[in-house]
């Protein structure tokens, strides 16, 4: 197969330059002046078409609950001015459940409103180190872990709803990152993360991951406060599941793959100990062992990343 190699030439003042393929010249409607994007991308020099950003939306208000769901997706795809109307006088309880969004996507902002709209616009501040940002939320969710299986010892009303609302939290962080890889995919050259093509994919793998084990940490708290029957075997098995979840999380970090092994013999001994449990089939000990397959499931995104060719 011939490569598309094309040969760098130097001009006078030390500039270098490369020529552009006919074809794509044509088919993109490009003439001699045409202004065109070129910047670093992962190590590569990427060249693009100047757009503008497709990033107004509005939603007629019908059900709340899937409007606030199309609004919370629009905000982690990069929208930045999201309007919601209704055909008549839109409900105060309906506003109120719209204006409290501002509370859980970091920058989301009610810019105007009416009888009948309400004009949010997105002020977010995006994180350009997505290495760091990750290692921090993922660091968050190993210390509530370690707080669970505490919890899981004695359970407490107030220990269960403290790790419930760091989990809200923690939630506005995630759809900030995801906001965050979605714009730096679409609009690289404005949010330039410095991450290959491929990376950047699996980081969004990984947060999707991370953030579903934040839900199954949340969903677990409130199983232990409705129940609040204490079980040291399972507060053991979820001292396991950190470990477990700490040495993935280093390994997607780092691409040091020195804890599969582990890893995978960790999730045979917590199914293990969750079935030998008096609590055997119980939503808790249900969550925990969720909790571990996302474990295995970051592992899994370690391996993928650290392969290359």
């Amino acid at each position: 197969m011939n490569k598309p190699l094309r040969r760098l030439q130097k001009i006078k003042g030390g500039s270098f330059i490369i020529s552009l393929p006919s074809e794509w010249v044509r088919q993109h409607g490009l003439t001699s002046g045409s202004e065109l994007l070129v910047y670093n991308s992962g190590g590569s020099l990427k060249v693009v078409i100047p757009t503008q950003p497709n990033n107004a939306r509005e939603l007629e208000l019908t059900d709340i609950e899937y409007t606030k769901y199309l609004l919370s997706s629009y905000y982690m795809q990069g929208v930045s001015q999201i309007r919601v109307y209704s055909k008549g006088v839109m409900g105060q309880e309906q506003k109120r459940e719209l204006r409290n969004l501002q509370l859980s996507h970091a920058g989301l902002q009610v810019e105007e409103e009416g009888f009948d709209y309400i004009r949010f616009s997105v002020r977010a501040q995006e994180p350009k180190d997505i290495r760091a940002e990750v290692e921090r939320f993922g660091s968050q969710i190993l210390q509530l872990v370690r707080d669970l299986a505490c919890a899981a010892a004695q359970p407490s009303k107030e220990m269960c709803e403290d790790i419930y609302t760091r989990c809200d939290q923690l939630l506005k962080n995630y759809r900030l990152i995801i906001r965050t890889l979605a714009l730096g995919s679409q609009r690289e050259f404005e949010l330039n993360l410095g991450l290959p093509t491929k990376d950047l994919i699996l980081y969004a793998v990984a947060v999707r991951d991370l953030g579903r084990t934040l839900t199954h940490i949340k969903n677990a708290s409130q199983t232990l406060m409705k129940d609040e029957k204490g079980s040291s075997v399972l507060s053991n098995t979820l001292n396991l599941v950190s470990e477990m979840f700490e040495r993935a999380l280093r390994m997607f970090l780092t691409e040091q793959l020195d804890g599969v092994q582990e890893i995978r013999e960790s999730m045979k001994k917590v199914e293990q100990l969750t079935a030998g449990d008096v609590n055997a089939g119980s939503d808790f000990a249900k969550s925990v062992v969720r909790l571990a397959s996302y474990s295995v499931a970051l592992m899994d995104d370690a391996v993928h990343k650290s392969i290359r060719v």
